[in-house]
């Protein structure tokens, strides 16, 4: 039987905090940096982009709002997977999960410290600002110990605090597309030449132009959802996604309108390009609020993902999926998973060491992100076509009444196309990051599954060659090392990857939850 809420009492979330908690993790680092990488990429069609993943996006949204208000569980995106497709699925759906929310904290931090470094030179190298010096490299650990501090004091403290971060992250970007509208120029963007020949470059920036990482954390309200009032899921995760995508199509086109051609956009080598254009445009008072927005902004999302990893974590240790088991412990009055934390803490302080860029890890978090939102598309189809009287208890009628038979292959297959455009080194080194912490998992948590294990294993050869064959798509595809097929073939050949996988996916996990019942 699911477990439809948490048996730990009332509700601690409020509706403000539930949007908050959206809003907030939407809000950080991405709308002061994307929009500089997009436009190097899709040139004067950078907006574009930003429409294409907010709409892939909101395809997937409304499937997981639609399970999140039958399925209110916290830790959503580990439990779902879990329950419909098996362990092994769970495995690996929960280790994209983790390697997505734990490389926030570091890059989150990172671009705080770009932020300062406009004032504090010594923290960054001669690179403009672009990398850090050892003593940023100190200083964005320092910001990660001050996210995980909050987090130690709890889940209230936290969604206090990033409630008045949330007014702050929605005001300045706001504020900044009506105050650039002085120097904008649309011949600069719907005139202007310079953009790509195809759109091959548009939808490689989707993911490679941070993007897709600019809207990760939308999800916070369903990532919580069994600490909340269902009926607030769906208002506070689709306003979270909705009202932070108009203001980024905004911004970016006026970012493009704003700048003079092409040819200066490269020269933007500010962490910051907002504040230099600030500059430009003759609004040096307002260089002040850009720069505490500078450090504002990923600050709080580095908070609230800190908060939605502990709690994924904890629940992936009490579906089993990871060892030790320590993960699930809750301490304290205050109900705080300190050990899940330390975890997120230190694998967090590992990625600084490694990556140390903002840029290496968006594009390659993002494409995860894409697969583990658009699981959901599977997982619901799944438990509607699998549901019984009794599975949770309570329900008297089936309450997928809802059956998205178009939207939830659109979502999975829309995600598959977006991370194939990525290109097969990113798409390579997201692969790799995801299948190394899972096979971790997999091998420390493998003695703890009781009964058919075997069941769990075949079940998920399905997932595993999906991502094969869309791994050799992307090395014969037309931006491939070999390239076989040539553009559009490559894309109508992914597609329909997708809608295959999503098909095969959806039966795989029927036949499980039969198996599993029986």
């Amino acid at each position: 039987m699911d477990r439809s809420a948490e048996q730990d009492g009332k509700p601690r979330i409020s509706r403000r905090g539930l949007i908050s908690l959206a809003m907030s993790g939407v809000i950080g680092s991405g709308w002061l940096l994307a929009a500089q990488a997009t436009a190097n990429l899709a040139g004067v069609w950078a907006w574009v982009p930003w429409v294409i993943g907010a709409c892939a996006l909101w395809c997937m949204a409304l499937v997981m709002v639609a399970l999140a208000t039958r399925r209110p569980q916290t830790g959503a995106l580990v439990r779902w997977p879990l329950d419909s497709s098996g362990r092994t699925v769970g495995t690996i759906i929960g280790a994209g999960l983790v390697v997505t929310y734990a490389a926030n904290m570091p890059t989150e931090a990172v671009a705080v410290v770009r932020g300062l470094c406009i004032q504090v030179h010594s923290l960054c190298t001669a690179k403009a600002g672009l990398a850090l010096a050892p003593s940023g490299l100190w200083a964005a650990a320092g910001v990660m110990v001050a996210v995980f501090l909050v987090n130690w004091l709890g889940l209230t403290v936290v969604t206090k605090v990033n409630m008045v971060f949330t007014m702050v992250k929605f005001v300045i970007p706001a504020v900044t597309a009506m105050l650039f509208l002085w120097g904008f120029r649309w011949h600069t963007v719907f005139v202007t030449a310079g953009g790509p020949k195809s759109s091959e470059p548009v939808l490689t920036a989707v993911t490679l132009g941070g993007v897709i990482y600019a809207f990760t954390g939308f999800q916070g309200p369903i990532d919580h959802a069994g600490e909340a009032d269902k009926a607030h899921l769906r208002r506070a995760t689709l306003l979270g996604l909705g009202i932070p995508a108009l203001i980024f199509i905004a911004l970016q086109i006026i970012f493009l309108g704003t700048v003079q051609g092409g040819a200066s956009w490269g020269d933007l080598k500010s962490a910051t390009p907002y504040v230099e254009l600030s500059r430009a445009l003759g609004l040096g008072w307002w260089y002040w609020a850009l720069f505490v927005d500078g450090m504002a902004s990923p600050f709080a999302t580095a908070l609230v993902f800190t908060s939605f990893i502990a709690v994924e974590l904890r629940t992936a240790a009490e579906g089993r999926l990871i060892a030790p088991k320590a993960l699930a412990k809750i301490s304290g009055s205050r109900q705080v998973p300190q050990i899940a934390l330390i975890a997120n803490f230190g694998l967090g302080m590992v990625m600084l060491l490694l990556l140390q860029s903002w840029e290496k890890i968006v594009a390659a978090t993002g494409i995860i992100a894409l697969f583990v939102y658009s699981y959901t598309s599977v997982s619901y189809t799944a438990f509607r076509l699998t549901w019984q009287p009794g599975d949770v208890e309570g329900e008297t009628g089936n309450p997928f009444t809802k059956r998205y038979v178009v939207l939830a292959p659109l979502s999975f297959t829309g995600a598959t196309l977006l991370s194939y455009t990525a290109g097969w080194k990113t798409l390579g080194t997201a692969l790799a990051f995801m299948f190394a912490v899972a096979l971790i998992a997999y091998i420390g948590a493998s003695a703890m599954v009781e009964v058919h294990p075997g069941r769990h294993r075949v079940r998920a050869l399905w997932l595993i060659g999906y991502f094969a064959a869309l791994y050799v798509l992307s090395l014969i595809g037309s931006s491939g090392p070999k390239p076989l097929i040539h553009y559009p073939w490559d894309i109508a050949l992914t597609a329909a990857l997708g809608v295959g996988a999503f098909y095969v996916g959806v039966y795989q996990s029927r036949l499980f939850r039969e198996e599993r019942g029986s």
